[in-house]
């Protein structure tokens, strides 16, 4: 049966995917509870477009560079974000500043990611910061822009989003709980509401299910596998 258009006095629920990647992040959507004019319910799309006040530009594609410059200005504090920072490394620089990259990694605590932590650590060092307030400072504004996207396609404050955040399987639960209180700080400071849920999701199971959802007729079937039993004798 067809998802009907949405009532005016109903609210809305939408899920959002976000994937917080070392070099590229990006995000997607689908309205679940009713179709609008702008949007079939069901259908995913791809979060793209730029929203000047986020300082957060997305490329075509929907990707944006996860990248941070702290600057030192005049005035105070400057932060630049995302392709904004590609294009300051390309030209002079007017303001003096730290370029902060693969911030995601700082996340990670075990002891095999040790060396790639200690470079990260040393940047964060020069800027004053902690890799909790770095992650939160990428997140508020990508989910500004988020929030903006979806509202151009019917979301009003009230509605219910839920969001799947992606992480790496071989993640620690505490670098996933880290990482979900930097989402859930940067939820607040972007104007979602604080009922708004956020589920972790590793990335190999979000990958499968986007190829499920592509290819419908993969032909996929549940099969109980065989008990195995090593031979020792």
């Amino acid at each position: 049966m067809a998802i009907p258009y949405r009532p005016r006095h109903e609210t809305q629920t939408i899920e959002v995917g976000v994937d917080l990647g070392s070099t590229y992040s990006g995000a997607a959507f689908s309205i679940t509870s009713a179709l609008t004019v702008c949007c079939n319910a069901g259908e995913v799309y791809d979060v793209a477009g730029y929203n000047p006040g986020a300082r957060l530009r997305l490329s075509v594609d929907g990707k944006v560079p996860t990248l941070l410059r702290y600057e030192k200005r005049p005035k105070g504090p400057f932060k630049r974000r995302g392709h904004e920072v590609e294009s300051m490394m390309r030209s002079t620089a007017p303001f003096p500043g730290h370029v902060v990259k693969l911030f995601k990694q700082g996340l990670d605590r075990r002891e095999q990611t040790r060396d790639k932590r200690h470079d990260i650590e040393e940047t964060l060092s020069l800027v004053g910061k902690s890799i909790n307030e770095v992650v939160v400072d990428f997140y508020t504004p990508f989910l500004k822009h988020i929030k903006y996207q979806i509202g151009l396609v019917g979301y009003h404050s009230g509605d219910n989003v839920h969001f799947t955040v992606t992480v790496p399987a071989a993640w620690r639960m505490e670098a996933k709980r880290t990482q979900e209180l930097a989402f859930q700080t940067a939820k607040l400071a972007a104007g979602f509401a604080a009922h708004d849920s956020v589920t972790l999701c590793s990335e190999p199971e979000a990958a499968a299910a986007y190829v499920i959802k592509k290819n419908k007729n993969l032909g996929l079937k549940v099969k109980r596998l065989k008990p195995y039993f090593h031979n020792t004798t």
